[in-house]
């Protein structure tokens, strides 16, 4: 198992939820409730907290109108959200389970909408009459691609510093039937790289963190 995981890490043809299926198995042998909390959280989503390669950093974009004109695509102001306790309304936190992500990764167009209730708070900046009449922040899903090779590649650095203290037979014997001297030395350092390489920030339901939407079109 220890071979195919490692093979499968530099793969990237290889599926992600496999990987995670196998290090969870790991997880449950180690008896580590670090790791199996985040292959947990990576195949099933998370529900309060992310880890920060999982958080995009948009620009607002909406339609804007008077009497007379109206414009799409608008990159609107953002400034003077500050003042309104909405200075990360262009945050977008992915929660979602590998699986969905790998399907939003294939798709054209997906935005985070943000809540009509904001457009008088946006609207604040404009002049010449212009009011926003719908906002959204848009999403490059080469973000999305990123976040899944983000997961690859922190796993990969995982299992490398595993083989720096256990040789390939120890690390095969480890996936299969690991020994307490094993456990005692495996399970600090995934604890430890855990702790050190996995920036969680904290998530809510608030108006700021409104979940991701797909569309074709604005």
């Amino acid at each position: 198992m220890y071979n195919e995981l490692l093979l499968g890490l530099t793969e990237t043809s290889y599926p992600l939820e496999d990987i995670l299926l196998k290090l969870k198995v790991l997880a449950h042998k180690l008896k580590n409730k670090q790791l199996a909390d985040f292959v947990n959280s990576e195949l099933n989503g998370y529900e309060n907290e992310v880890p920060s390669y999982r958080i995009f950093e948009g620009h607002l974009t909406g339609t804007v109108e008077n009497f007379a004109c109206r414009r799409t695509k608008v990159t609107l102001p953002y400034l003077h959200l500050k003042e309104h306790g909405l200075e990360n309304l262009g945050q977008c936190f992915f929660t979602e389970k590998v699986s969905t992500l790998i399907e939003y990764a294939k798709l054209n167009d997906i935005h985070k909408p943000i809540p009509p209730e904001l457009y008088s708070i946006l609207s604040e900046p404009l002049g010449n009459g212009y009011v926003v009449t719908k906002a959204y922040v848009p999403i490059n899903t080469a973000f999305i691609a990123g976040i899944l090779s983000s997961i690859r590649t922190k796993l990969l650095d995982l299992i490398l510093a595993m083989e720096n203290e256990l040789n390939e037979t120890e690390m095969e014997n480890l996936f299969k039937n690991p020994t307490k001297e094993q456990k005692d030395k495996i399970n600090p350092l995934i604890d430890k790289f855990i702790q050190n390489n996995f920036n969680f920030n904290s998530f809510d339901n608030s108006t700021q963190n409104a979940k991701i939407a797909l569309e074709t079109g604005k």
